[in-house]
């Protein structure tokens, strides 16, 4: 490769550490405590509802192997357990 290709791409990715360090918030950058709060609680809450759609979605799996191996009642149960696992 080039010498000018390699200061390209050096180049490229120095613009892209510059710009994803942008995207995030520094320490001291005036969001009052009760923003911070609010933001922390929002992601406990995204991570929550992840959280319950992989079980429910984990149960459904599952009810779908039982009901491939001709078991009607343990298919029906997690078919149960995916409705209350999921948050929508």
């Amino acid at each position: 490769m080039s010498h000018r290709l390699i200061r390209l791409f050096v180049a490229a990715g120095a613009v892209c550490l510059l710009v994803a360090s942008c995207a995030t918030a520094p320490a001291g950058s005036g969001l009052s405590k009760a923003r911070e709060k609010q933001i922390e609680l929002e992601e406990m809450t995204a991570n929550l509802e992840l959280e319950l759609r992989s079980q429910a979605l984990a149960h459904f799996g599952t009810g779908v192997i039982h009901e491939l191996n001709d078991e009607s009642d343990e298919a029906t149960a997690q078919y149960a357990e995916s409705v209350l696992a999921d948050p929508s």
